[in-house]
């Protein structure tokens, strides 16, 4: 019967959660379920690890997201290639902490947050150089910004298989953003 309940109630989660429309942010949306869960002893990892998960799901889905419309309105070939790998290499992370927060109850958001959707309708307002130099900017950023994330997460995530996560990832972005510093030095 508690179980009966427990998917009651996560498919009720899932309902309300993907019904919302975007007047609530979809980082704040996976969040607000975490949070259900916790208080419903049904989510067994911790709350700020849960919170890591979340974020880093949005990070990731913004950098492919985004990256996308880097391969399509770029003009320069460093851009293109460097867009290339933020696809493929965020891609692959994504899957795996998917894997990892369904396995964990977590739940996290499926649309990008206010935030990184307003960085990618910016982005699609801008064309040639001036795109180049924004989108460049913006990786810069989110992955000082990402990184910094990382770095907490490897000292304080309880999860394992979330701080194994975020252990194996960091020198990845710490590459990406070597590699983004590179284009932008190339570009000015």
């Amino acid at each position: 019967m508690k179980k009966t309940g427990l998917i009651l109630f996560s498919a009720a989660m899932i309902l309300s959660f993907s019904a919302c429309n975007n007047a609530q942010d979809s980082v704040d949306q996976a969040e607000n379920v975490n949070e259900q869960k916790e208080d419903q002893n049904s989510n067994a990892v911790d709350p700020k690890d849960a919170e890591f998960a979340v974020k880093a799901t949005d990070g990731g889905m913004a950098e492919v997201e985004i990256s996308k419309l880097a391969k399509e309105k770029s003009t320069n070939q460093q851009v293109k290639d460097f867009a290339d790998m933020m696809i493929r290499d965020h891609s692959a992370a994504n899957e795996k902490l998917n894997a990892i927060t369904m396995a964990k109850n977590i739940t996290v958001p499926t649309s990008l947050s206010s935030e990184n959707q307003d960085h990618k309708n910016d982005l699609a307002q801008r064309s040639g150089s001036d795109f180049d130099k924004a989108y460049m900017d913006l990786m810069e950023k989110d992955h000082e910004k990402t990184i910094s994330m990382f770095e907490d997460a490897v000292n304080n995530v309880k999860d394992p298989e979330l701080n194994n996560f975020a252990k194996e990832t960091l020198p990845t972005l710490r590459g990406h953003l070597a590699d983004c510093k590179k284009v932008q030095d190339a570009l000015k």
